[in-house]
């Protein structure tokens, strides 16, 4: 289940909408927004239109990814991609332990910094990607995924989720055009309808947390669903 921090919990109403800063303060808040999605269903091109959209209207806002985000992370990242001989060189456990390394430092020198500074961070996939590629489909125990987010990166959730929900067959076909860049790329289609059911599952046991936008429309429109999203949770300035 994808749960807000306790921290940002104390600026939504009772409907779960930013409470307006009170007339003396002068400190904008910052916030933590995850895309989260299927392979080739347009993340980082919504983050990038969001970002122009926060850059244009002089709200500080920043993007990254997952795996990745910082130095020390974006070493693990190639590491975690490497193919060997094609499945990849890490048992999911493993792989999980990896992407926690990664995901505490991005959290440490990127992620907080930024917030505590006031911006809003997009970023490209965060913990539940782990929990659906490396439990779901991979077969890591959710207990022992769930029990390393909590050991090593203090169980920080987003505050909210974007899912760009796209169907197995347009993910491939999309693929198909753009090239194959890692092993993910090169799942097949019953892997790739087990990735969205799991994602759909969790925006399900969300309570909110987790707005869903149909990846299949323009990128222009999938933005301009998103900063809907967004400005009804008193996030997108206009």
């Amino acid at each position: 289940m994808v749960r807000q921090s306790a921290r940002f919990a104390e600026c939504l109403d009772k409907r779960g909408r930013r409470r307006p800063a009170s007339a003396g303060s002068r400190r904008v808040s910052g916030a933590f927004i995850v895309v989260e999605g299927g392979e080739a269903s347009g993340k980082s091109t919504l983050i990038r239109h969001l970002l122009a959209h926060f850059q244009a209207h002089g709200r500080a806002a920043i993007g990254t990814r997952e795996p990745g985000g910082s130095a020390g992370a974006e070493a693990i990242r190639r590491l975690f991609l490497a193919d060997g001989d094609g499945a990849g060189v890490w048992s999911a456990h493993e792989a999980v332990a990896l992407l926690s390394a990664a995901r505490a430092n991005h959290l440490r020198v990127t992620i907080e910094p930024a917030i505590a500074a006031g911006a809003i961070v997009l970023c490209d996939r965060f913990y539940l990607s782990t929990m659906i590629y490396q439990s779901v489909l991979g077969g890591a125990a959710r207990d022992y995924v769930e029990a390393m987010h909590q050991w090593v990166c203090g169980g920080r959730q987003p505050d909210l989720t974007l899912l760009l929900d796209l169907a197995p067959e347009a993910a491939m076909a999309r693929l198909r055009l753009r090239g194959h860049e890692n092993r993910f790329d090169r799942m097949d289609l019953a892997a790739h309808a087990r990735v969205r059911a799991a994602f759909l599952d969790f925006a399900a046991q969300s309570e909110g947390r987790m707005k869903r936008l149909d990846a299949s429309e323009a990128p222009e429109q999938v933005a301009a669903a998103a900063l809907a999203e967004l400005a009804a949770f008193g996030l997108a300035p206009t």
